[in-house]
């Protein structure tokens, strides 16, 4: 992550989510402490969901670094959250970490996965003014936001927009990544006559939500391969005699592939297990690697590319299935 804010140090300026502040925010008996509860659940509230960044011991000019100033005594990130939760709700979740940029000892508050907006002051916050009076600067129900490089307290329209954006479903598509694969098959060595493939696709989520799926992969006809099912091509070996040595054994049909053939193409399938929405699901930030478990076998009489399309089909895609084609060589 340090590297993300040396980055943003070295070429960005201020904006939405990104601010620059010469003093480390104080806690104890500083009259000033209440800014750190404004700036970070203003923050927050942005309906970006990005990563935010507050970094401590720079100042700006004009939105951009302009001089560094070292950060000693670094306040424990603990403190602050006591004193956030103690008058902001829902929690915030945010880091505080030290880091050296060009010999200065600078740091930063990273605030993230905040969808649970709006933040807002779940109590009264009182500070003593000159006067020795005990002054309110946040109300009861108060909220602030970020827009731009200011900070605004929020208004009805910023409330309906929190509640408009919590409420819609949001299309799950770029959280997939689809990797088709074309990999040796070890079981029937190539020659120079016939080269023998197996052909997959692996499938990340990278989000912080796990999603499932049904999934289906055309892959068009040629006549410079065959395809064939690997449970197929396996009861062929058990049927033919030829110069390999091939047992008797009993081939049991997959029972998480099916397919079928069209004039263009073969289907393939991943079968839905008992008790399973879906037939694929993939827990959050992990990939599913080989969806078809090796099935699909690719027999070349020559080098060339195989056309596919997969097809992905899910309640979290509300503008419909999630189709992608590509040539894999």
């Amino acid at each position: 992550m340090s590297e993300k804010v040396k980055e943003i140090l070295e070429y960005h300026s201020e904006s939405h989510n990104i601010d620059f502040k010469m003093e480390q925010y104080s806690l104890g008996n500083d009259y000033k402490k209440h800014e750190f509860l404004k700036d970070i659940s203003a923050m927050a509230n942005h309906p970006d969901n990005a990563d935010k960044y507050i970094i401590i011991g720079v100042k700006e000019k004009d939105g951009v670094p302009y001089t560094f100033h070292n950060i000693s005594n670094l306040i424990d990130q603990a403190n602050y959250q006591q004193y956030i939760n103690t008058y902001i709700e829902p929690q915030i979740h945010f880091e505080y970490r030290p880091i050296e940029f060009k010999g200065y000892q600078l740091a930063y508050f990273r605030i993230f996965d905040n969808k649970d907006k709006p933040y807002l002051f779940k109590k009264e916050v009182q500070v003593v003014g000159d006067d020795d009076k005990n002054r309110i600067v946040y109300r009861e129900g108060d909220g602030f936001i970020r827009v731009g490089t200011r900070t605004d307290k929020m208004v009805r329209s910023d409330f309906e927009k929190i509640y408009k954006d919590r409420y819609s479903k949001k299309d799950r598509k770029s959280d997939l990544i689809i990797l088709p694969t074309l990999i040796g098959f070890e079981d029937f060595p190539s020659s120079d006559e016939i080269t023998v493939k197996i052909l997959d696709i692996n499938i990340e989520n990278t989000s912080n939500t796990s999603i499932g799926f049904d999934i289906e992969m055309k892959v068009l006809k040629s006549n410079y391969y065959k395809i064939i099912a690997n449970t197929e091509f396996e009861r062929i070996k058990n049927e033919q005699s030829s110069n390999y040595s091939f047992g008797g054994n009993v081939v049991l049909p997959n029972f998480h592939v099916d397919y079928e053939e069209e004039e263009e193409y073969f289907i393939y399938r991943r079968t839905k297990l008992r008790n399973m929405k879906t037939a694929v699901s993939i827990a959050q930030n992990v990939p599913e690697k080989e969806v078809f478990g090796k099935e699909i076998i690719v027999i070349f009489k020559e080098p060339c590319r195989v056309g596919i399309e997969v097809i992905l089909r899910s309640d979290d895609f509300t503008s419909g299935a999630l189709r992608q084609k590509f040539e894999v060589e």
